[in-house]
């Protein structure tokens, strides 16, 4: 399946060839701005190669930071994801002033660090991972990672 947006509607169409969406079932998530808005469980009648029009029951706003988007799963009958489509919705992404300051980067003979407001990376070149990862003054890594000699 795919679907378009037009005029506050979903436009589902059925892409298969033999078989309509009777055993499907269908949930569209709404998500503004990183976190879920509003999502719909739903189900269509569609037979192959047609088209069905679901209404959106939820008010976009006008703007956002971050932008916003549609997600549409669809399932089957035993509720397994058979698959999902997102599109970004019509919404006007407003421009965000960046406050903090830019990281440092400290690119020696063997480490690279990177270093910023609360935190700190510290990347071995030579073993080609991070050693340390510093969050607030304390150290996030349990233990390095170790390749296993075949």
């Amino acid at each position: 399946y795919r679907f378009v947006i037009e005029n506050n509607n979903i436009i589902i169409k059925n892409l298969y060839d033999f078989t309509d969406f009777s055993t499907a079932s269908f949930k569209y998530v709404i998500e503004i701005d990183g976190k879920n808005s509003f999502e719909k469980d739903f189900t269509v009648a569609c037979k192959p190669r047609c088209e069905v029009a679901v209404a959106i029951d939820f008010e976009l706003p006008e703007s956002c930071e971050l932008g916003a988007y549609l997600t549409l799963y669809m399932y089957n009958a035993e509720g397994f994801e058979l698959g999902h489509y997102q599109e970004k919705l019509d919404v006007k992404v407003l421009p965000t002033e960046n406050s903090g300051k830019p990281i440092k980067l400290v690119d020696s003979e063997f480490e690279i660090k990177a270093i910023g407001n609360g935190f700190s990376y510290t990347f071995d070149k030579l073993y080609g991972n991070f050693t340390e990862i510093n969050v607030n003054g304390e150290n996030k890594i349990f233990h390095l990672m170790q390749l296993k000699n075949s």
